[in-house]
Parts: structure tokens; sequence; C-alpha cells
């Protein structure tokens, strides 16, 4: 039998390591956090990168944050945008991963 671990969550200040080429991204998720941003963004008129970049859901949509503490290890998601964001974000991570 083979035993495979889950990866966890990296804190912010961590420099991406060779390995994290190596990452599984889920990409219906992440056409579907792409698609919660942009819903986000004309609902606030601002442009999609000023609520997330791509490199920041494609760490959500690898990484499965479940927890606020969670979100706050990815890369873009600071107490304001947890407090903002983090819970439509959240819901939608966790409806994926039902």
């Amino acid at each position: 039998q083979r035993l495979q671990l889950v990866t966890s969550v990296k804190e912010k200040k961590q420099a991406p390591s060779k390995k994290d080429d190596l990452i599984f991204i889920y990409p219906d998720l992440l056409t579907e956090l792409k698609q919660l941003r942009d819903q986000l963004a004309r609902k606030e008129h601002l442009p999609p990168d000023l609520i997330f970049t791509d490199l920041t859901l494609v760490e959500l949509a690898s990484y499965l944050p479940l927890t606020l503490p969670d979100l706050g290890k990815i890369p873009g998601f600071g107490n304001v945008k947890i407090g903002k964001y983090g819970g439509d974000f959240l819901g939608l991570i966790k409806w994926y991963c039902v």
C-alpha cells in the first residue's frame, strides 16, 4: 500500500522551493474561485486583481485552506481581506471539498 501525505499550507514569508512546481491544482475549483473574484470585483467596481491576483487563487486551489488561520497563510490574504472576503472564499472551498 502507498501512503500519500497532503501538503499543508505554508507560511506567507517562506520562500518557494523547487518542489512547489509539483503541487496539484484543482482546475475546476480555480475556475470557480476566479468567477467569485470577478463577481466581487464587479460589485465593488474594482479590477479583479485588486481583489486577489491569479497567484493567490492558484494557492487557494492548491492548498485548500478550510479555516481562517489557514487562509491567513496564503499570500494575498491579510487581516483586512480575510475579514472582507474570507467567508466567501472559504465557503466556496468547503463546498468544493464536499
